[in-house]
């Protein structure tokens, strides 16, 4: 949702009129990219392995990179009556830790009309995830002998 906002702005506390009852504790306003005026497409792409950690810790199992994959690709149609947008996003790595990975798709679809003095804009977005967890924490011991560990089964998965 990031990739495709110009502007993000954090309203905190009770009493904000125009963001409805449900903003008692504050609310966050995310503003979608401006329509440009001339055609684009970009295509923005990352595949390796991370050795991050592979300094902090000293044992041989911690120094194996982990894949990490991001890609997207975006498309303005410029001005032609009407603006169109389009930001397709694929993320994915197998994680840190053991069954650790994660695997994510989005998309966002803008489309802006302008009739005299007025503006119209429709946005769209979604996407799916799906992740392997890795929440449980280690024992000193388990940490010490190989800090890639997992306590959970291959099989737990959340999708959203």
């Amino acid at each position: 949702i990031l990739s495709s906002a110009q502007d993000v702005s954090v309203m905190p506390g009770v009493g904000i009129g125009n963001n409805g009852t449900s903003s008692l504790g504050g609310a966050i306003s995310i503003a979608t990219i401006s329509p440009s005026d001339t055609a684009a497409m970009s295509f923005e792409g990352n595949y390796g392995f991370s050795e991050r950690y592979s300094n902090f810790f000293n044992n041989n199992s911690a120094n194996n990179p982990f894949f990490i994959q991001r890609n997207s690709l975006s498309f303005h149609t410029g001005n032609i009556n009407f603006q169109f947008y389009c930001r397709l996003s694929y993320a994915a790595t197998d994680g840190f830790r053991d069954r650790s990975n994660s695997e994510l798709s989005s998309y966002t679809f803008s489309l802006h009309y302008k009739y005299k003095k007025h503006q119209f804009q429709l946005n769209a977005w979604g996407g799916v995830q799906q992740n392997q967890l890795s929440y449980l924490g280690l024992s000193p011991a388990d940490f010490e002998a190989n800090p890639r560990i997992n306590y959970l089964a291959a099989n737990e998965k959340d999708k959203f």
